[in-house]
């Protein structure tokens, strides 16, 4: 595991940057429309407190979404910013410290549900189908050794097949390489790989919790449940 813990900005320091008029954006809007700005503090979010495998999930999307690519862009990925976004979080990230469990720093590789997609779609635009290949084939090519891998909603696209083969790859990677994984979803596939922390958005406090606290496996196990007494009515 390459990073412990990251520390965000406070909203005393948020506020400050702007109030002193130190910032090189143009933010015409103000404050709170500078996103990544404005966000986080109204969760509570101060500290992250990170584990080989690092979850965020919940109904919030916005801030899911956000928090996962300034810590991608922290960290060092490339490709993981919209151009409207990246010179808000360059400014943003300077208020931002990694706290690493040692001084060797590893590759960060962001892989976003966008570039999966548009990879699967030219792969079958070509009608190559000798060359045809899964959405499970194209993670594997991506997760291949030791680094921070930070992937965005993994489930996306996927059957649920899929979904566990990639889970399994995850885990095995983590266990036997030393690489790291933080990771947005909603799938109670990856949320069960076997000692991640997870992040939900839907709780407060924002704290990493387990699996069976989480509103998304409560989602699923009552979903399951009507489904179940659903068939069993049927069958009656």
């Amino acid at each position: 595991m390459f990073v412990d813990e990251i520390l965000l900005a406070t909203r005393d320091e948020e506020i400050d940057y702007f109030n002193s008029g130190e910032h090189t954006t143009d933010m015409p809007l103000g404050y709170v429309s500078a996103r990544p700005f404005g966000i986080f503090p109204r969760l509570g979010i101060e500290k992250l407190s990170l584990g080989r495998i690092t979850l965020f999930c919940g109904s919030s999307i916005t801030p899911i979404d956000y928090l996962l690519r300034v810590v991608a862009s922290l960290l060092g990925a490339s490709d993981c910013l919209e151009n409207d976004d990246a010179r808000y979080v360059s400014e943003y990230k300077r208020f931002c410290i990694t706290r690493h469990r040692s001084q060797r720093r590893a590759e960060c590789v962001f892989v976003g549900k966008d570039q999966i997609t548009q990879e699967m779609n030219k792969i079958r635009k070509s009608r190559d189908y000798k060359n045809m290949i899964s959405m499970e084939e194209l993670y594997d090519d991506r997760i291949n050794g030791e680094a921070i891998y930070v992937i965005e909603m993994p489930e996306c696209g996927m059957s649920v097949e899929e979904c566990a083969s990639v889970a399994d790859l995850i885990y095995d990677t983590s266990k036997h390489t030393g690489a790291q994984f933080i990771i947005s979803t909603n799938s109670p596939i990856f949320m069960g790989i076997k000692g991640a922390l997870i992040y939900d958005f839907d709780r407060r406090p924002l704290v990493p919790q387990p699996y069976y606290r989480s509103s998304v496996r409560k989602s699923f196990t009552r979903i399951n449940e009507q489904i179940c007494a659903s068939h069993t009515r049927k069958k009656d």
